[in-house]
């Protein structure tokens, strides 16, 4: 997860995204998610993020997601870096919000757990304490990370907020709702 952090952060540095911007990646999803179900693009994927290496110009470089690029009039590099900057905002509301729900639901499961200790018996009990634990740790490290992504400014979250239904539905979320 740091690599990927760290290479998308760099990868992204600068860049903001606007109503048009949003507006371009959106309108051009459906043909770019056609252009990966031949399966060559998760190819492209494994290449371009393998061994913890993330090499973003792999995929800008791709002759056919270039050509692609051409074809609906746009900059491979400006188009991926802002669909890369939507997919982290998107990422790190989420976990953010994943984890505030997590961490609210902590007092009643272990509740529930410690109401199950005398019947799973106290090595059970201990081993799904310390489960549950380890998993809050990794979920609290995750978020960790996460938050070094650049928060949205004040104009990506009006965005995000506006657009969610379309955002949900371009990266392949269908609990998203059906606004602009």
């Amino acid at each position: 997860m740091t690599a990927f952090i760290d290479a998308v952060i760099g990868f992204t540095k600068g860049i903001q995204l606007d109503e048009k911007r949003l507006q371009t990646v959106l309108s051009n999803m459906d043909s770019l998610n056609r252009l990966d179900n031949d399966g060559e693009g998760d190819k492209l994927a494994d290449r371009a993020f393998r061994e913890g290496r993330y090499n973003f110009k792999l995929i800008i470089k791709d002759p056919k997601f270039a050509g692609w690029c051409k074809q609906h009039g746009l900059d491979p590099t400006s188009f991926f870096k802002d669909l890369m900057r939507l997919e982290t905002l998107i990422m790190r509301t989420e976990v953010t919000s994943q984890l505030q729900t997590a961490k609210a639901q902590i007092p009643a499961q272990r509740k529930q757990l410690e109401a199950m200790k005398d019947k799973i018996g106290e090595p059970a009990y201990k081993q799904a304490l310390a489960s549950f634990d380890r998993g809050m740790a990794s979920l609290e490290r995750t978020a960790k990370q996460i938050q070094r992504i650049p928060p949205p400014t004040p104009e990506e979250t009006s965005l995000l907020a506006k657009y969610r239904g379309r955002i949900a539905e371009a990266l392949g979320d269908q609990e998203g709702d059906s606004t602009p």
